[in-house]
C-alpha cells in the first residue's frame, strides 16, 4: 500500500472519528489500524451515469471504490470483499470502480486501460466480466504477463480485435489520469480505499483497507442513517 502523505494526521485510537466537511457532508474515518489517518478535506464526484457500475444508482447506499489492478489488496477486495457485500445488501448498494494507480506499479497504466476498453467494447457487464479475470489470475505486484490481458479479454467474451486496436489507442487515458488526479486531491493515500456514502451524499465513510468488517460495519451505519432521515 502506499505511503502517508503528510496531509494526513495520526491519532492512535482505533475507534470510528466524526468530522464534518466543508459543504456540510458528514464524513466518518473507520480504520482497522492502531493508527488512525484523518483526512483534512475530502472531495469526490458522487457516483453517477459515467462510473462502472456493479448495481443500481438507485440503491440508498453508493460505495466507490478507488483501486489498483497490481495492488494484492485490490485483488483480496475484489474477490473477497465485493461479492460479500453484494450477498448481504443486494439492491441496497450500488459499487462504482475509479482508478487509484500506485506509482511503484509499472503495469497498473495498461491494465487499467485494458479495462477502460474492456468497457468499450463490451459495456458495463464487458467491464465487470474482464476485471473478474483479471483479478482471478492476477499474481499482483508487477507480476502479471501484458500478453495475458489479451486472454482477459477473450475470457471475457469481447471482440479481440476490437480490443487490441483499443488497447493501441488508448482512448480513455484521460479519464484514468482524472481518476488519478481526483484521488490525490481528496487525499486518498492508500489502494484500496472506498468511500461509502448516501445516495445523495449527505454523508461519507471512508475506508481505507480490504477488511470485510469494517465495510460491512460502514454500509450498515448508513443504511440505518438513511432510514432515519
Amino acid at each position: 500500500m502506499a505511503s502517508t502523505p503528510r496531509t494526513f494526521s495520526s491519532v492512535p485510537f482505533a475507534i470510528p472519528l466524526l468530522v464534518l466537511l466543508v459543504g456540510g457532508i458528514f464524513l466518518l474515518v473507520i480504520f482497522d489500524s492502531p493508527d488512525i489517518e484523518q483526512a483534512e478535506s475530502l472531495v469526490v464526484r458522487p457516483m453517477n451515469a459515467e462510473d462502472h457500475i456493479k448495481g443500481s444508482l438507485d440503491a440508498p447506499v453508493h460505495i466507490i471504490l478507488f483501486s489498483d489492478p497490481e495492488c494484492p489488496y485490490c485483488k483480496d477486495w475484489h474477490e473477497d470483499v465485493l461479492p460479500r457485500l453484494m450477498s448481504k445488501f443486494g439492491d441496497d448498494i450500488a459499487i462504482a470502480y475509479r482508478h487509484r494507480l500506485v506509482s511503484r506499479y509499472e503495469r497498473s497504466e495498461r491494465e487499467a486501460n485494458a479495462m477502460e476498453c474492456a468497457d468499450i467494447v463490451g459495456g458495463n457487464d464487458g467491464f465487470w466480466r474482464y476485471l473478474d479475470a483479471l483479478f482471478r489470475a492476477t499474481p499482483s505486484d508487477d507480476q502479471l504477463p501484458p500478453e495475458k490481458l489479451y486472454d482477459f479479454a477473450s475470457i471475457a467474451g469481447l471482440s479481440l480485435p476490437e480490443f487490441s486496436s483499443c488497447l493501441d489507442e488508448k482512448p480513455r487515458a484521460r479519464r484514468i489520469a482524472r481518476d488519478v488526479q481526483e484521488a490525490a486531491v481528496a487525499e486518498i493515500a492508500v489502494s484500496p480505499t472506498a468511500i461509502i456514502m448516501l445516495r445523495d451524499a449527505s454523508r461519507s465513510v471512508v475506508v481505507p483497507t480490504s477488511r470485510y468488517g469494517p465495510l460491512e460495519a460502514s454500509v450498515s451505519l448508513l443504511l440505518s442513517a438513511g432510514a432515519e432521515n
